[in-house]
């Protein structure tokens, strides 16, 4: 099986693999982007089984290997090399997540991934960037309805340095809470497993460190029942919510209005600098890549990429593109309802922000 990718002209993707859930799986996250064919991939990604360790590696733990140009983990189960600006992953499953891998490629275009949710209001960018479970999708399943908003996405976005928004509609994860907010949801099959989620939690760690989950998963891909891939939320196509003619391509960035929540009483909007901007976007993104750190400093341990050059080129980035832009923190007590918190920072948008547009 064949899958391509290509993101704004940006990152191209090629995925050649005889597993299935391979495509599957990366599909929750670039799947917008699919296109029949792309010429000269930055990413390459192959079966584990296809690669072949060099004879001169070197080991540096009992599962890690070090070669010229890449790293090979027998205890995870991929290999990673860089070469002539060229990555090739091989893989069994998708562990390795494919936005750290895209930001790679980002960053030597004057790009970098933001995590957060980006509209654009009668051709104006607009980012929120948040931690996770701040509203980012719930706001979305809001502004959805103005006829003036295009979307860009709801977890991830791609801003550069000249202050342009391109947009990284990444299937969205849906809660048992959200649901009242996509009516469309409400007497689907999805709220039928999500009703089983705490059922299905208990299941996924039971089994999470178990060799039974690979078989449970295999089970589940079957019956087309993703359980096994969280247990308390779903993936869903953003397509499933908004027309494609309401998708953002590019646009000029004119707020950043971070998101946060906190253990207060009042709903409070501040101004904040740009250094205090990036540190946030930084914190957030390293606490989502946690996972892929290890992976990082590997590469970085053979000299093959230099992580503290990472990130301070991702600080440059995005330095340099909220000089540009207007700059807002929300602050939401922790304890206000969806509907009233969503209610405050919707009158915010259209007093504030949407009026000056």
């Amino acid at each position: 099986m064949e899958a391509y990718y290509n993101i704004h002209n940006i990152v191209r993707i090629y995925i050649k693999t005889i597993r299935p859930e391979i495509i599957e799986e990366y599909d929750y996250y670039i799947r917008f982007f699919k296109v029949q064919e792309v010429g000269g991939a930055d990413i390459e990604i192959k079966d584990f089984e296809e690669f072949l360790l060099p004879a001169n590696s070197l080991r540096l733990s009992d599962s890690l290997f070090g070669f010229e140009g890449g790293i090979f983990n027998k205890k995870d189960f991929y290999a990673l090399e860089i070469k002539d600006n060229k990555m090739m992953l091989y893989v069994k499953n998708n562990d390795l997540c494919i936005n750290t891998l895209i930001e790679h490629f980002l960053l030597q275009n004057n790009c970098t991934f933001l995590h957060g949710a980006g509209i654009s209001y009668k051709g104006k960018g607009i980012i929120f960037p948040a931690p996770p479970n701040t509203g980012k999708t719930l706001l979305i399943s809001k502004l959805r309805k103005n006829k003036e908003v295009k979307f860009f996405g709801d977890d991830y976005l791609i801003i550069k340095n000249n202050g342009t928004m391109y947009s990284y509609p990444m299937d969205f994860s849906i809660y048992d809470y959200h649901f009242e907010f996509f009516p469309e949801l409400k007497k689907s099959s999805e709220r039928l497993k999500i009703k089983k989620a705490f059922f299905e939690k208990i299941i996924v760690n039971a089994v999470k460190d178990l060799p039974i989950k690979k078989a449970l998963k295999k089970i589940a891909r079957f019956f087309n029942y993703d359980f096994l891939k969280g247990g308390e939320y779903l993936k869903v196509p953003a397509m499933r919510f908004i027309p494609r003619d309401k998708f953002g391509n590019g646009v000029e960035l004119r707020y950043a209005i971070f998101l946060q929540r906190y253990n207060g009483n009042d709903f409070k909007i501040e101004e904040i600098s740009p250094e205090e901007a990036t540190q946030e976007i930084i914190g957030i993104l390293q606490s989502e890549w946690q996972a892929t750190m290890p992976v990082y400093h590997a590469l970085s341990s053979f000299g093959i990429m230099d992580f503290a050059k990472h990130l301070n080129d991702i600080k440059n980035v995005a330095d340099s593109a909220f000089r540009r832009i207007k700059l807002h923190k929300v602050l939401m007590p922790i304890y206000m309802n969806n509907e009233v918190r969503m209610g405050k920072l919707e009158e915010f948008l259209e007093k504030k922000i949407f009026n000056h547009i």
